[in-house]
């Protein structure tokens, strides 16, 4: 079950996904990775920018501009870096001229979700457990959508999507961690 096993679940579920394509699910699946596409995810960034102008949150805007650009720079740069192709469809629904590994998509949305978390659970101190639970699962629940599309469409193996959710998600971990350990140190 080594590295050998990687690939052969990356064909499965390749497989898989290419022989339950269906077309209203094509449609959302076209939908939800076009929303979160590169364009997509920079809007989005912004608009959480000005919300957190507004709500007098702008301490955490640096960690987003970071976290989330940033999680999709260092992807391109694995991507240039590992060079792994996409797979191969008989009938591509999108066709890409990119590398596939890791997933940019993945990347951007799990560090985009995971900053919106971690923010909104900051405002949420004190509050039920089950509001914040709610938070969590819905940052979960949007990046595996997205990572789905992914994976629906035939443009990344699993393999890519885990990889750009896990880059995403650390990469948003150090940039939230970079200013809390130099509060800490302040606070001393």
């Amino acid at each position: 079950m080594g590295a050998a096993s990687a690939p052969m679940i990356d064909d499965i579920v390749h497989a898989w996904f290419q022989s339950h394509r269906v077309p209203w699910a094509t449609q959302a699946m076209l939908f939800v990775t076009y929303v979160h596409g590169t364009l997509g995810l920079l809007a989005m960034v912004t608009a959480l920018a000005g919300v957190l102008w507004r709500t007098g949150d702008k301490r955490w805007i640096p960690i987003l501009v970071a976290g989330v650009p940033g999680a999709m720079l260092l992807n391109v740069g694995v991507k240039n870096v590992v060079q792994r192709a996409r797979p191969v469809v008989e009938q591509p629904l999108l066709v890409l001229d990119t590398y596939g590994f890791p997933s940019g998509h993945a990347a951007g949305t799990a560090a985009l979700y995971s900053f919106a978390a971690a923010w909104l659970l900051s405002r949420l101190r004190g509050r039920p457990l089950a509001w914040r639970a709610a938070v969590v699962v819905a940052a979960v629940f949007m990046t595996l959508w997205v990572s789905v599309s992914r994976l629906y469409l035939g443009v990344h193996f699993v393999s890519d999507v885990l990889a750009g959710m896990l880059l995403g998600t650390l990469w948003l971990m150090l940039c939230l961690a970079v200013p809390a350990r130099r509060q800490a140190k302040t606070s001393r």
